[in-house]
């Protein structure tokens, strides 16, 4: 979803970001109720969450809170454009940022609950999940940086490996200076 984020194939975020949906209400149906529907009715499930008994012995979050981030997830990627033509300026790429933040908060969720981990490894997972590099082609891995496109010639490589060093520096004097 972030690979096509970075080169702008917006229609294609939303259309993940709307398949995340789907995989986050089989999930939360299967938690609480033992279903797996292979097309869970939203508006259905989200009550059945909110109302039926068997659904309390879930944490509050996935209970209410990540069911409603991800009932906004699907309204923005059905209602806006996304999978219909839309004659107006294209909010594509606001719905995408937003996607891309709401997917990565239902995943942290997710994990934050579930993984069985230290605290250190959980977070360090859901900062790496949750950030939106400002350079797609480059990311810090084990402390090196790592070029994502390795096509690129070495020219190309040194150039944004150098820039991201300079973010960084200008990252920690942000406000000293």
């Amino acid at each position: 979803m972030k690979e096509a984020y970075y080169v702008q194939n917006y229609e294609l975020v939303l259309t993940k970001a709307g398949k995340l949906v789907e995989l986050t209400f089989q999930i939360l149906s299967d938690l609480a109720f033992g279903e797996n529907p292979k097309q869970p009715n939203i508006n259905q499930l989200i009550r059945r969450l909110e109302s039926d008994e068997r659904a309390k012995k879930l944490d509050d979050s996935l209970r209410l809170i990540v069911p409603r981030v991800a009932y906004a997830l699907y309204t923005i990627r059905s209602k806006r454009g996304a999978v219909h033509v839309n004659h107006e300026v294209s909010p594509n790429f606001i719905d995408s940022t937003l996607a891309i933040s709401m997917c990565s908060w239902i995943l942290s969720e997710f994990l934050r609950l579930f993984l069985k981990s230290t605290e250190i490894n959980v977070l360090e997972l859901i900062n790496t999940i949750s950030k939106i590099n400002n350079i797609p082609l480059i990311e810090e891995i084990d402390g090196r940086p790592v070029i994502l496109k390795p096509e690129m010639t070495a020219e190309e490589q040194i150039l944004i490996i150098l820039y991201s060093k300079i973010l960084s520096i200008l990252k920690q004097y942000q406000g000293k200076i």
